[in-house]
């Protein structure tokens, strides 16, 4: 017999087949509870694979000591042995087992099973030691609100590490205003003004302040907030104003461990507000670089002499976070205000021009007319780089405004370049820059900078309306759902997200979704919605309504009529109708700059019409005019 069938028939005979079935079946069971227990505990995904190593290094010994350990077969005693013959034989039978097992004595069934424990032990004490050491939470226990749960695809969940383009991280908290209530832009305007500054640092990720108001006055705790941020260090503090004087108190703390790495406290007289900010921010800055590798401190920033200057910008900057229409109004005012003391501060420029900007996003009516606003954006953000060629606010907003008026692309990605050199952790500057990306069809590019938009300002609602609108020009439509349904989730009352969620419904073939959505001005894109349903007559009657509405526009309403004329035009280019969408853009056109956003164009809603000579002349000719118009003076 070969030496190969002689070892099948050793096999066989004693019982390997089963002793592998049994340690194989106990070694799934196994791994389907360390599965369980990495996705538990949150441990990394080679976990698994690491017990799935300890189960083959213990296989050769289960399986060398079956083979060793199987009782030999009773020897034969021949017929006719005498009974001292026979006791001989059997003497040196028990000797050679007992040889067997002196030379085998570790490959015991007790060792084999201890072995098995150990392993399982091993993978237990690594997985404990993660979860103590790097201070991963089990997911079923960490508390988020309502809001972050809902937008958990894109929340970078980062707390106590940080991600491979940051090397620190940290989120200025709200600073309590312990004095009078008339002071509240006071604490507003520090905390601001902190987080700017602390956003020039390079490596150091700085949540943006509309999602860290969007956790103020929750009931999370410390590390819940930060965990839900993502980041590792939080910065609180507390103002109060008396008379002439303002006092500040400031803490920076790791959140995991509650320890306080720096703390200090402030008197300063109001005019030298601008200064003491400035000092809070070094100090948190200095306080990073001392614990964390990598940093450096923030560049020295303009400042103005004037406290009536001062005052009226932090004003102007907690109005203009509202982005209400009264809210833009009133920011406008501050700004022109602190520029009527002052004329050389740079950021009251800036921020005149983000205020003039947004007030044309928005779509506001009203006294100040959309291509005026756009002038004044521009002219004050010239106006800003001017006076301080480092300010990254100036080049920013005036990047953002440009994109949206069509200028030429290579001047305005020089503005986006020295922005995001100053303003490295600017998640306004990411998305905006990732605007312009798909204004040129870079759409890899713009999803990549939405999404460290979105690192940056996790729980901001209108972040994640920019990033919708950059994945439907990219054709994601199921990207742009996620993001609108993030961005509800986060503010209910936004009319655009509804919108998008609607026409990526339409265009992905499911036209009875949006019909459950509350659209509001948009009602155009339900009546697509409606006329790709095969209802015609409801279809018909909504968009002759619209068309009546928007024949005589009104500016003293809270949105112009440009809305409605944008998603006629929209209407008829899906329809296939490029002479009516034609007419209908032109007079949005004729309304605003940023009357019909560019993604809405690139997405499938124009595919019908898209190669229409006519079509794509008048769109070259009005995006022409827009830019001429924005730059001429009226």
């Amino acid at each position: 017999m070969s030496r190969f069938k002689r070892l099948i028939s050793e096999i066989h005979r004693r019982s390997l087949w089963q002793v592998l079935l049994i340690y194989c079946g106990g070694a799934l069971m196994a791994y389907q509870a360390v599965q369980a227990l990495t996705e538990g505990l949150d441990l990394p995904q080679w976990f698994p694979w690491l017990a799935i190593v300890l189960f083959f290094v213990g296989l050769p010994l289960v399986v060398a000591t079956a083979y060793v350990r199987e009782r030999p077969a009773q020897p034969v005693v021949p017929v006719g042995v005498t009974e001292a013959e026979a006791e001989r034989l059997e003497n040196e039978a028990a000797a050679a087992r007992h040889e067997a097992r002196r030379r085998h004595r570790f490959l015991t069934w007790r060792n084999a099973g201890l072995s098995f424990l150990t392993a399982l032990a091993a993978w237990g004490l690594v997985a404990a030691m993660w979860v103590l050491l790097v201070g991963r939470a089990p997911s079923e226990i960490r508390q988020r609100p309502a809001a972050a749960e809902s937008v958990t695809p894109d929340t970078r969940d980062t707390a106590g590490a940080e991600t491979s383009q940051y090397v620190a991280s940290v989120a200025v908290l709200p600073f309590d205003n312990v004095g009078s209530a008339e002071d509240e832009y006071l604490a507003d305007g520090i905390t601001d003004q902190i987080t700017a500054q602390l956003a020039q640092v390079q490596g150091l990720k700085v949540i943006s302040r509309t999602s860290v108001i969007a956790l103020s006055g929750t009931s999370l705790t410390l590390p819940q907030i930060a965990d839900t941020l993502g980041v590792r260090h939080v910065l609180e503090g507390t103002v109060q104003r008396a008379g002439d004087e303002a006092r500040v108190t400031v803490q920076l703390i790791e959140a995991n461990t509650d320890a306080h790495l720096w703390a200090d406290t402030y008197t300063r007289r109001f005019g030298n507000l601008f200064e003491l900010q400035d000092e809070i921010a070094r100090g948190v800055s200095s306080a990073l670089v001392a614990t964390v590798v990598g940093l450096r401190g923030t560049a020295e920033a303009s400042r103005t002499d004037q406290p009536a200057a001062y005052e009226a910008y932090l004003q102007g900057k907690y109005w203009l976070h509202r982005r209400t229409r009264e809210g833009l109004r009133r920011a406008m005012e501050a700004f022109q205000g602190a520029l009527a003391v002052d004329s050389s501060y740079a950021p009251a420029y800036a921020g005149l021009a983000a205020a003039s900007g947004l007030w044309v996003t928005y779509g506001y009516g009203g006294e100040l007319d959309h291509y005026a606003a756009y002038r004044q954006a521009i002219s004050a953000a010239d106006k800003a780089i001017a006076l301080d060629p480092e300010l990254a606010e100036g080049f920013a907003t005036r990047a953002y405004v440009l994109t949206k008026a069509w200028a030429p692309t290579q001047e305005v990605e020089q503005d986006f370049e020295v922005a995001l050199r100053l303003l490295p952790s600017s998640a306004d500057v990411h998305g905006w820059y990732a605007h312009l990306l798909a204004r040129e069809h870079r759409f890899d590019q713009a999803i990549e900078e939405a999404e460290k938009a979105i690192e940056l300002d996790p729980v901001a609602p209108g972040r994640r309306v920019g990033f919708a609108l950059d994945a439907l020009a990219a054709r994601r439509y199921d990207l742009t759902i996620r993001e609108a349904e993030g961005a509800l989730a986060l503010e209910p009352g936004l009319l655009l997200p509804r919108a998008l969620q609607a026409v990526s419904h339409l265009l992905l073939g499911q036209p009875e979704e949006c019909l459950n959505l509350d659209l509001g001005r948009h009602a155009a894109i339900r009546a697509m919605c409606l006329h790709s349903l095969g209802r015609e007559e409801p279809a018909t009657s909504l968009i002759d309504s619209l068309s009546t509405e928007a024949s005589s526009p009104e500016y003293d309403q809270l949105f112009s009529d440009v809305i409605i004329l944008a998603d006629l035009a929209s209407y008829y280019a899906w329809r296939g109708d490029a002479e009516r969408t034609i007419g209908y853009l032109e007079r949005a056109f004729a309304q605003s700059p940023s009357a019909l956003d560019f993604r809405f164009v690139y997405s499938g809603l124009f595919d019908r019409v898209r190669n229409d000579p006519a079509l794509q002349s008048a769109i070259r000719r009005m995006r022409a005019d827009v830019w001429n118009r924005v730059v001429q003076q009226p």
